[in-house]
């Protein structure tokens, strides 16, 4: 019971912290003037890619029935390293985006990763921290599709 918790209690905290940035601007509130992200999941890079620090994220993606929806961003110097990871840990993503607005220049976030939906109206929804491994990506996919009006 205490385990679940403080499982409870992180999974809180992580969704605070990346809402916080969000709105402090830390994190831009508008992905594009395009919307070229509308209707997809957004996971984003903003300073840098560990392979190995992202095992556990790239297992979990590869484990998805399909990446169609999802998106990734990184920064333009990291879109190589990205395309070779994708190949190594058999990703399966078809759209690997560049940007450098979304890089983040506070120390403590330098290695945050985070991913969120975008709305059709280009709106930043659901956002949440992948900083822990305790994260089920799958059951974000599944909870965001069962409550967002897009999906229904």
């Amino acid at each position: 019971m205490l385990l679940g918790q403080e499982l409870e209690h992180q999974k809180k905290q992580n969704y605070e912290l990346i809402v916080n940035q969000i709105e402090s601007g830390i994190i831009p509130h508008v992905i594009s003037d395009k919307k070229e992200f509308a209707g997809y999941f957004v996971l984003v890079f903003p300073n840098g890619i560990c392979d190995v620090c992202n095992k556990w994220l790239f297992k979990q993606i590869s484990e998805l029935s399909s990446t169609s929806d999802l998106v990734v961003v990184v920064p333009d110097k990291l879109k190589k390293n990205m395309e070779i990871y994708n190949t190594v840990y058999k990703l399966k993503l078809s759209s690997i985006f560049c940007s450098e607005k979304y890089a983040i220049s506070q120390e403590e976030f330098k290695d945050m990763t985070y991913i969120f939906y975008c709305s059709k109206t280009g709106t930043v929804l659901y956002p949440l921290a992948l900083h822990h491994k305790n994260i089920d990506l799958n059951l974000y996919f599944k909870l965001v599709k069962s409550i967002d009006l897009d999906f229904l």
